[in-house]
């Protein structure tokens, strides 16, 4: 039989340490999701490319002439909306980078303990 106090086990400081640093993960994952869909529809959004596609010299009639009467405010419209996902996409970058900083926290205090001896 072994003397007490021979044998020794490593004691976590920070037992949850990798249930913290999993939950983290988790959300940095999700908002990267949700970071390459803004971006995908920032990137789709291109301005120029819908307003030449839209305007013709063959058009003719009330549709259209509602559309030239309407389609700077339309235009301005889907700039806004671009401006709105910009700023989406950084506070998304923000929250990344916070858990991922909070995340970082975790990896570090997962290997902080003592030796007990038993």
């Amino acid at each position: 039989m072994p003397n007490p106090g021979t044998n020794k086990i490593w004691v976590p400081l920070y037992p949850q340490a990798q249930t913290k640093i999993d939950y983290y993960n988790a959300i940095i994952t999700e908002l990267d999701g949700y970071k390459n869909n803004v971006n995908t529809d920032i990137n789709a959004m291109n301005l120029s490319k819908y307003k030449t596609l839209v305007e013709s010299t063959d058009m003719k009639g009330p549709y259209y002439d509602t559309y030239v009467t309407h389609k700077d405010n339309w235009f301005s419209d889907l700039a806004t909306m671009k401006s709105t996902f910009a700023s989406a996409m950084q506070d998304i970058n923000n929250g990344i980078s916070d858990a991922t900083k909070l995340r970082d926290e975790w990896i570090q205090k997962k290997s902080q303990g003592h030796w007990k001896y038993i």
